[in-house]
């Protein structure tokens, strides 16, 4: 009877999570980890959702007269348009600077969780290069992606508006353009999808332990996707499942505290400006006590998101363990005895 390894890791990488975190119970542990996957993210809803709501179009034609002023407003302001680019290019370089951190990140979670021993700094900077050489690789997928994307937009808008202008004859002929296109999309979003998703999960660690590249380590991997692809489908399928499962399970737990922080925050904001009137120290004070209440909500779903990026990153990291022991390995209180 074949083993399947995806429903083999559900069990082994619940119980190193148990161990990690309640074996014995360290708060300090928890906020290093909580730290490291703020920059990682839970790994919760990363091979399902890569791309979404890429189409968007207007049926009639859309009051153009409003935008023209607008745009005709901005150009004639020089000032204004180099702070719109300025805004621009910072939005930009902070989004750049969060993926990279988000790259090398995944390697110091690596490290803590395949030696049961969590540091941030040291291990951060060890992984530089490596977090800086996964940034690029997952930068040109997702510029190749987007590209590809925009290239199949092309032809859905525009036989949509060909459509709309000729009449319903050319309409209903440029349907079966609109429909083979969102399928091709959808189709290459999910495939997509999967690759990034196994870039972190199983080419990511074995760069980290074996010191391979990430193109040599991807050759290896496509190696093996093609001998086992039954069992790379099922991680996948179970994955996803996993993924629902585990986000039904967070918003159940996440929407009460986050309903209680609102009410909160709402009381909060009605008492601070009651209290402007009255004095403008109770204000600052209630503005205070109101940022405390952030950052406490903010910690707490910090503690209760961490549990689940720990559990994902265990789960990968045992079905690659299986795959090819090699491309783990495990240490300190995970030796093997």
């Amino acid at each position: 009877m074949t083993e399947w390894w995806a429903f083999t890791a559900v069990g082994t990488a619940f119980d190193k999570t148990k161990r990690t975190l309640l074996e014995p119970f360290n708060a300090w542990t928890w906020l290093k980890l909580m730290v490291i996957v703020f920059f990682v993210g839970t790994g919760a809803n990363r091979l399902g959702s890569q791309f979404g709501n890429v189409v968007n179009y207007q049926a009639s034609p859309p009051d153009t007269k409003a935008y023209e002023q607008a745009i005709n407003y901005i150009l004639s302001d020089t000032t204004l348009i180099v702070i719109l680019i300025g805004v621009f290019l910072l939005v930009i370089l902070v989004a750049l600077l969060f993926a990279y951190l988000r790259n090398a990140f995944s390697y110091v979670l690596i490290q803590a969780l395949a030696s049961g021993d969590v540091h941030i700094i040291k291990p951060f900077m060890e992984n530089l290069g490596r977090g800086f050489r996964l940034f690029l690789f997952t930068l040109a997928v997702g510029l190749l992606a987007f590209a590809v994307i925009i290239c199949l937009l092309i032809p859905m808008i525009a036989s949509i508006i060909i459509g709309i202008k000729m009449g319903i004859i050319a309409l209903i002929l440029a349907i079966p353009i609109f429909v083979i296109s969102l399928i091709i999309m959808i189709a290459f979003s999910i495939a997509v999808s999967i690759f990034v998703g196994f870039t972190y999960d199983f080419v990511a660690p074995m760069v980290y332990f074996r010191g391979a590249g990430i193109i040599e380590s991807w050759k290896w991997l496509w190696a093996s996707i093609k001998k086992d692809w039954k069992q790379y489908g099922v991680y996948v399928i179970a994955r996803w499942a996993l993924e629902l499962g585990v986000g039904i399970l967070l918003m159940f737990i996440a929407l009460p505290i986050a309903l209680i922080f609102i009410a909160a925050l709402l009381v909060g904001i009605i008492m601070a400006v009651a209290a402007a009137k009255a004095s403008m120290i109770l204000t600052v004070v209630i503005g205070v006590a109101l940022l405390v209440l952030s950052a406490i909500f903010i910690l707490i779903l910090m503690a209760i998101t961490m549990p689940v990026a720990v559990y994902f990153r265990y789960y990968s990291l045992d079905v690659l363990k299986q795959i090819d022991p090699s491309s783990v390995v495990y240490s300190g209180r995970f030796s093997p005895s």
